[in-house]
């Protein structure tokens, strides 16, 4: 199955040379879409803070490029899908920050109860006391109904989610 149209257009702007998250917001605050940026002319986006003629053409000759497809493609094949900002299941904690990612790639799912997340972070060399402190936060919070989320390192970050998931709880490990 092909990634639609819109999803692609994401991807395209999103993976654009020298596309920074503040230029992507910056970019997007003028163009409602990503379909409505590749309806404006280069000079209208060198007009957009943050870029210029060069970065414009960067931009506009990107949508629908091999590499774009290569990744969808990649992606696709790995069973991740791609949500954006104006998905309705884009996290409501991450929509209420103004430089949130702009696309999330998700495997598995998100549900509207992660709204009720911890982030569980620390180091990848924990002692022993740390990893038995983290373990019982986590299962806790998660029997309590908490999504626990963190960076999936070792040590107590991948402690905190062994103990969720022992609890019947949720995590989400963001990569």
């Amino acid at each position: 199955m092909a990634m639609d149209a819109r999803l692609l257009d994401w991807l395209s702007v999103r993976l654009a040379p020298d596309m920074t998250r503040p230029r992507f917001y910056s970019l997007m605050s003028k163009y409602a879409t990503p379909a409505e940026v590749f309806g404006a002319s280069g000079a209208e986006i060198a007009r957009v803070r943050g870029f210029d003629a060069n970065l414009a053409r960067g931009v506009l000759s990107n949508r629908g490029a091999a590499e774009v497809h290569r990744h969808a493609e990649k992606l696709e094949s790995m069973g991740v899908r791609i949500v954006t900002r104006d998905d309705a299941d884009y996290p409501v904690n991450l929509a209420q920050s103004s430089l949130g990612p702009p696309l999330l790639f998700v495997k598995g799912t998100l549900a509207p109860e992660d709204r009720y997340s911890i982030a569980m972070v620390g180091s990848r060399h924990a002692t022993q006391y740390g990893r038995a402190v983290s373990s019982q936060f986590a299962a806790g919070l998660a029997r309590y109904g908490m999504t626990v989320v963190s960076g999936f390192a070792r040590g107590i970050d991948g402690e905190a989610h062994n103990a969720a998931l022992k609890a019947g709880g949720r995590t989400i490990a963001v990569l």
